[in-house]
């Protein structure tokens, strides 16, 4: 079954674990030992797969955030180099030498797009052999270095990225390995509770949310906000 890559969906089982091994040392009924082993397992294996994905995820906002502050410099760099040439140059030639440095129409709004846009711009300077045809030196140094800024916090955007997926491939498996543990619990739990799928002790495992109020019997109700068990909506099942 899958499980979707929410925080709330990773910190329910994170926690359901721990719950789960606490109360496997405290309730009086343990599980088998090889039921612990895969739990203590799993449980590691997600921490290390959750940790690895809020970092990715904290890289991917800071790269893009630094990416951002560079698209917009250097569209700023872009309408000085078009405004200065368009102060060198007469009317009759500035249109074709616009044109050359691919300015004779909008800035492109995607960041890849105003990659290459600032390369083409680059280029251009070096293809002119009359001064007047490029934008001034520091202007030129400018052009340049946010040219290199911004390929290069693209590139490691896109390194991120690919880490980021594996990771989400990792915790997605994780999820699936915690619901199967989860799962294989109850059941063997189910089997040496006395009262079976409706022993009070399933609550201190994680394994249900409460018991229905009858006359005569004792309630155990814990938070009612607590994540069901199986799937994204269901309790287990009782059979």
């Amino acid at each position: 079954m899958a499980y979707r890559r929410t925080e709330k969906k990773f910190n329910y089982f994170d926690t359901l674990l721990a719950r789960m091994a606490e109360a496997h040392v405290n309730s009086g009924t343990p599980l088998r030992d090889d039921l612990k082993a895969t739990l203590h397992t799993v449980h590691v294996d997600l921490k290390t797969h959750i940790n690895a994905y809020i970092s990715l995820q904290g890289q991917k906002s800071e790269t893009g955030q630094l990416a951002g502050q560079l698209q917009v410099q250097g569209e700023r760099v872009l309408r000085k180099v078009r405004q200065m040439l368009k102060s060198q140059l007469p009317d009759e030639v500035l249109p074709a030498v616009l044109q050359v440095y691919h300015l004779d129409r909008e800035l492109p709004r995607a960041r890849g797009d105003l990659l290459g846009r600032l390369r083409l711009a680059n280029e251009a300077v070096g293809q002119q052999s009359e001064e007047l045809r490029k934008p001034p030196q520091d202007l030129q140094t400018e052009l340049q270095d946010t040219f290199e800024a911004l390929n290069e916090k693209l590139a490691g955007s896109n390194g991120v990225e690919a880490d980021l997926e594996e990771a989400r491939r990792n915790l997605q498996e994780s999820m699936e390995a915690a619901a199967d543990i989860r799962e294989r619990s109850h059941a063997y739990l189910k089997g040496v509770l006395p009262g079976g799928a409706k022993d009070p002790l399933l609550i201190d495992y994680g394994l249900r949310r409460r018991f229905a109020d009858k006359p005569g019997t004792q309630v155990t109700v814990v938070n009612q906000e607590e994540e069901p068990v199986v799937g994204d909506w269901r309790a287990p099942s009782e059979t």
